[in-house]
């Protein structure tokens, strides 16, 4: 009976040990970053009224190989709250509307994606909006207030021909507007 109980206790060890693995290797694979910036792509979490908001998120190849991100869609990427829980819009109308099934990021590279929150239709050549923004909104700038954009996602990519899912992944940023 002991031995039977020191096998089941071996076997949980190495299921754990190998969930452990799968999630550095995910570390190994590729990292995130949700970021507010400045109009020059400075990390801010204070902000005067009627600066430019740009909205950041990042997605680095750590390997030296290709890798296909499969899976990225999320109703809240990007959504800001104000500090009352007041949904307060989007900084864009959609994105990825070119999406044909998969994004790839080169080895070693950083996909991003940016938009300011008061784009405007004219400015959709503007620099600070990535090619998968399809559509600025026009949003008026934010007033004074505290801010919050957050989103949860799994990711799925494929590297080296083997497919892999992210466990699930919480992303916030907080920011005000003085």
């Amino acid at each position: 009976m002991k031995d039977l109980l020191l096998l089941i206790i071996m076997v949980f060890q190495l299921i754990f040990v190998s969930c452990s693995e799968e999630v550095s290797n995910l570390d190994a694979d590729l990292r995130f970053d949700l970021r507010i910036t400045n109009i020059s792509g400075e990390s801010q979490n204070t902000f005067n009224e009627g600066n430019t908001i740009v909205f950041v998120f990042e997605i680095n190849n750590q390997t030296d190989e290709q890798i296909a991100l499969l899976q990225f869609r999320n109703d809240d990427f990007f959504r800001l709250v104000s500090d009352d829980g007041t949904e307060v819009g989007f900084p864009y109308l959609n994105y990825f509307c070119d999406f044909r099934g998969a994004l790839i990021i080169s080895a070693g590279s950083t996909y991003t994606i940016s938009v300011p929150w008061d784009a405007q239709i004219q400015d959709q050549n503007n620099p600070l909006i990535t090619a998968d923004i399809c559509g600025v909104p026009g949003n008026n700038p934010l007033t004074a207030g505290s801010y919050t954009t957050r989103f949860e996602q799994m990711f799925s990519y494929t590297l080296n021909g083997d497919m892999s899912t992210t466990q699930e992944i919480s992303f916030e940023q907080e920011f005000r507007v003085e």
